[in-house]
């Protein structure tokens, strides 16, 4: 089609160019004419009549055109009067296709005959004589009206000829001919009632006036008004008989073919057609400018619905076949009659089947199956929708246009009879029936499945669950290992690695000032890029890439002032990168003059993928441009950088991509240029810029380097890896195992897009394991704070070892064993604690967050809390009631519970209560020589003040035994004591730890038969007086006895 569409404007500019020709050949003729005329007569006055006659010259020839173009306009127009003339003449003779029924009515009904033969003699002296009219009944529409019915023809019939002649005629383009094509007959008339085009672009012109036709409403309504587009004598005569159609017609100025389309269509589709708008029934106007345009697509659609009904009429069985060719019978007989398709819309699906012959009641309508296809098609694109636009917008729309359903259901998304809705018919196209609004059925989406149902309306049979996810697109991807292969040689017979250990840690460089830098969103400026680097100075890296001095004015500043400044201490070695380009590499050794240690980090790109898209370059070429860089700095440091000691790094940008053969060949190339030695050793940095693979993958390039590389003891190999596949940290760790020497990172994995591998946590690693990583990180959350503030990026809550949920346990079981390893390695001298490798102290953290509580945590973490912060211990039955209240707390909050909500908690449930009872005072006596405790209590219990006293052998037995025969026993229930402990609360940092904590646990007793009433509860006091605080405690169960309703210890 673009193709075509670019002959068409060939072939335009084209014919552009020849009448461009022609004019300026006429335009010459007529200066030669001149001139000539001016020789002859010799004088001004012979000039200036020559001057009048070429204009009078002109003026005939544009008279002469438009006479041409009114004759090729008349030609036209009796040429379409003749077709005309000879169609009509075809109509009269007699049609097969009527139905024999309607000639036989013609037969019966001589007056008819006699109507018919009079309307003829009376067109016959008219110049257009009307066609043989065919009747049909619009019933509903009004009283019985005879209508023309005429076929179908293209819009704007008779006058697209005249259109295409003006347009040739004055050179216009295709484009300028379907924009006056597509107005309505009136306002092409409009068009062409200006005259010729004149003018170096005619197609402008032209596009001008149909913008001013187009935007002249008044014009256009006037040109209507005058009588260019005047409806047909039957179409007014229709109209005024109350034909609605032609009501319809002349409202909207609609041409004659969309007239004669509409009357070619059956009634009932008339009916869906003139009740259509867009506002539904009520609304049924044509707003646009051109409506007959509006009114053919309406039309075409009605045409696109009723050979699909035609269709599954020949599809459907006898019975079906039948009563769809009812419908689609091009006549209507009042088999079907337009009440239906007002009221219903065509049924709701574009087919309507009635049972009987209209009968002045609204006809009952059936669905069927087979038919509502169209239907359904609609409402699985109204759900797709839904389902982009949210879960409670589809399940709205769902129960808005699902269909009526048959006695099976469907169960979606539920586990149980409520969430069951009505059968979905799109359950075999893989569409979902419902959006979730009932419970997780398995927890997954489910697709709609039918289900057996039994009589009660329960499910017989368990529906299949199965995932509602779209395929993903997996065959334009393909395995690495699939063409690249690690062959095995003599030199590297078998992978070694594996069985190798990590003894020390390697050489470290950290990239954050160069390749850090450049993924940032907001570039470091001098200031950030100090405070780094002075920091990672702090904590021990001797390897620093500090820039891109080349690429960058500020990098180059940089680099310049911590030379000049002195700040690079003398064991440190700064690395600066350049790209394989003299001018850049020149730039780079004027940068770094005067430094004492240099490494200068050379690179290109050797990948088979950039070398065939990016650079479209040989081996051979990629391997010179290595070569001759390796060359000029060589040459550069003897000449420019004497008295500095400078190292040499080589990367093959994309190594995990290149043949290892060809990084191979490359690598020892430049080792033979840069000639090294064991004591000045070339570095060779081989890095994942793109994890393509597992890291084991990795772990074997390595190791085949390191087993073919030349002058293996003179070559440094490090490793660079990326975060592609987020296995950056493996991969680095089983470099080191297949032999790297040194490793490049940046500080919690800054770089581009996934990033680099992280420097903190390969080193914590080694950490873990004992071994001396070299660099110190005592200090993490200072670290954390400069990486933060110079790269605008957050350390993130789960990062490893970094993160502040870290070192945090949620859970209960973890807390329990958590809060038991750290009592245990208080005597230990290996640190050993479940979930937690690593001791936080040794990095600057703190127990203090370890355990927090949510509404997963348990008692243990609850008990912790409250031990840690607040010196309070308490027995494990106390702990579990307690984790109760706690509970309900984070349950209702959804949130996590602080340590002082849970110290308020704790307070406000056995410490604050002073209802139904509390202790006003005691007295207790204790002899030396007595075997019991006599106690003297005042308490009040239910708003009554009672006097206690009891005997037992210790003040807690007495003071019980004093409120049962006191208090209790009068109501017919007594207090047994189940549980007492006690001890000093500790230090902590919100208690001094001078108070005793006692806690008892109490259980309510029926006098009668003894029988227990309720749970045990627990009570805890809190003094300085161990016999107060016990006292306490027991009031403290008491009041949470009365408090659970359980033990009715008050009448």
């Amino acid at each position: 089609m673009a193709s075509s569409e670019e002959d068409t404007r060939q072939k335009d500019r084209r014919k552009e160019k020849e009448r461009v020709k022609e004019r300026d050949r006429k335009d010459r003729d007529r200066n030669d004419k001149v001139k000539s005329t001016k020789t002859r007569s010799g004088t001004t006055k012979s000039g200036r009549k020559a001057d009048d006659d070429s204009e009078d010259d002109i003026e005939k020839e544009k008279e002469k055109d438009k006479m041409a173009f009114l004759a090729a306009i008349k030609g036209l127009r009796e040429k379409d009067k003749a077709k005309e003339k000879a169609r009509r003449k075809k109509s009269k003779q007699p049609s097969s296709s009527r139905s024999p029924s309607v000639r036989k009515d013609r037969k019966k009904d001589p007056k008819r005959k006699r109507e018919q033969s009079r309307s003829r003699d009376d067109s016959s002296g008219s110049p257009e004589p009307a066609p043989k009219k065919e009747l049909i009944t619009a019933s509903g529409f009004g009283a019985p009206l005879a209508l023309p019915v005429t076929s179908i023809v293209p819009a704007a019939v008779g006058a697209s000829d005249v259109i295409g002649v003006f347009c040739r005629s004055a050179g216009a383009d295709q484009n300028s001919e379907q924009a006056l094509r597509a107005l309505p007959v009136h306002l092409q008339q409009l068009v062409m009632a200006e005259g010729s085009i004149a003018g170096l672009n005619p197609s402008a012109v032209l596009l001008g006036r149909i913008r001013k036709v187009e935007n002249n409403a008044g014009a256009a309504n006037a040109a209507a008004a005058a009588g260019l587009h005047r409806p047909r004598p039957e179409t007014v005569a229709a109209a005024a008989a109350g034909d609605p159609v032609a009501k319809f017609c002349m409202q909207h100025a609609v041409d004659y073919s969309a007239e004669n389309a509409l009357r070619a269509l059956p009634v009932e589709l008339q009916c869906k057609i003139l009740n259509e708008g867009p506002r539904g029934p009520k609304y049924c106007g044509l707003r646009a400018s051109n409506p007959s345009a509006v009114l053919m697509s309406r039309i075409r659609k009605a045409q696109t619905l009723l050979a699909e009904m035609r269709r599954l009429g020949k599809e459907g069985s006898s019975a079906k076949r039948s009563e769809a060719s009812e419908v689609a019978a091009s006549a209507g007989d009042g088999s079907c009659e337009p009440a239906c398709a007002a009221d219903r819309g065509i049924c709701g699906n574009g087919v309507c089947f009635c049972k009987a012959p209209y009968s002045g009641e609204t006809c009952e309508v059936e669905f069927k199956e087979e038919y509502m296809r169209l239907g359904y098609f609609t409402v699985v694109v109204i759900l797709s929708l839904s389902v982009i636009v949210g879960f409670f917008a589809a399940d709205i729309l769902w129960r808005i246009t699902r269909p009526v359903g048959g006695p099976e259901q469907c169960l979606c998304l539920g586990g149980d009879s409520r969430s069951m809705v009505e059968l979905c018919p799109f359950c075999q196209e893989r569409d979902l029936a419902s959006t979730g609004m009932g419970p997780s059925f398995d927890g997954n989406l489910a697709i709609c499945s039918q289900v057996e149902m039994n009589g009660d309306g329960k499910v017989a049979k368990k529906p299949r669950i199965e995932e509602c996810l779209p395929r993903m697109n997996v065959e334009k991807y393909r395995s690495f290992q699939t063409w690249y292969q690690i062959p095995f040689d003599d030199k590297w017979p078998k992978r070694s690695w594996p069985e190798k250990r990590i003894s020390k840690a390697p050489r470290w460089c950290t990239v954050d000032l160069r390749d850090g830098n450049q993924a940032l969103i907001n570039p470091m400026n001098h200031e950030k890029k100090l405070r780094l680097f002075l920091h990672l100075l702090k904590l021990g890296y001797k390897e620093i890439e500090v820039g891109f001095p080349a690429a960058s004015q500020t990098d180059f500043d940089f680099i310049r002032y911590v030379i000049d400044e002195g700040l690079i201490p003398d064991d440190v070695w700064i690395q600066v990168l350049t790209q394989c380009r003299e001018p850049l590499i020149l730039r780079t050794i004027e940068g770094v003059k005067g430094a004492k240690n240099v490494v200068i980090h050379v690179y290109n790109s050797t990948s088979e993928l950039q070398r065939r898209v990016v650079f479209k370059k040989d081996r051979e070429d990629i391997k010179n441009l290595a070569l001759e860089s390796v060359r000029l700095v060589k040459k550069l440091v003897d000449e420019r950088m004497k008295g500095t000691n400078v190292r040499l790094e080589y990367s093959p940008e994309s190594f995990t991509g290149t043949e290892l053969d060809f990084a191979l060949d490359v690598c020892n190339g430049v080792v033979e240029v840069w000639e090294p030695t064991p004591e000045q050793q070339v570095i060779l940095n081989l890095p994942g810029t793109v994890e393509m693979a597992t890291p084991n993958v990795y772990a074997d390039q390595i190791e085949w380097m390191c087993a073919h590389i030349a002058k293996r003891d003179s070559v440094c190999i490090s490793v660079h890896p990326h975060n592609d596949r987020g296995t950056g940290i493996a991969a680095a760790e089983l470099a080191m195992m297949a032999g790297a020497d040194r490793v490049e990172g940046c500080l919690f994995g800054n770089g581009e897009r996934t990033g680099n591998v992280c420097l903190v946590t390969l080193a914590l690693n080694l950490f873990t394991q004992g071994i001396d990583p070299e660099v110190s990180y005592v200090e993490l959350e200072e670290t954390i704070k400069v990486a933060e503030h110079c790269t605008e990026l957050k350390v993130p809550e789960r990062y490893p070892w970094a993160g502040s949920l870290v070192y945090t346990a949620f859970s209960g079981s973890h807390q329990d064993a958590i809060k038991k390893g750290l009592e245990a390695i208080k005597t230990a001298q290996v640190w050993e604690v479940p979930y937690l490798p690593i001791d936080p102290q040794d990095i600057g953290r703190h127990y203090e967050a370890i355990i927090r509580v949510n509404s997963q945590s348990g008692k243990g973490g609850i008990a912790y809390i409250l031990e840690q912060e607040y010196g309070i211990a308490l027995p494990k039955e106390c702990q579990a009631e307690f984790a109760q209240v706690v509970q309900k707390i984070s349950d209702k909050t959804s949130k996590e519970i602080s340590a002082q909500q849970i110290y308020d908690a704790f307070t406000q449930t056995y410490l604050d209560p002073q209802e139904p009872m509390a202790l006003l005072d005691y007295e207790l006596s204790n002899s030396s020589t007595a075997e019991e405790v006599v106690l003297k209590a005042r308490v009040r219990a239910a708003g009554k003040e009672h006097q206690v006293n009891g005997q037992g052998n210790g003040p807690v037995s007495a003071f019980v035994a004093g409120l049962n025969n006191t208090v209790f026993l009068p109501q017919g229930m007594a207090v047994h004591l189940s549980d007492y402990h006690s001890e000093a609360r500790s230090h902590c940092r919100n208690a001094e730890g001078s108070e005793a904590v006692a806690s008892v646990r109490c259980q309510a007793v029926a006098k009668k038969d003894q029988m227990k009433t309720g749970k045990p509860r627990f009570g805890v006091g809190l003094h300085r007086n161990t016999n107060t605080a016990v006292l306490k405690a027991v009031i403290s169960a008491i009041n949470c006895l009365c408090a659970a309703g359980d033990a009715k210890l008050f009448a």
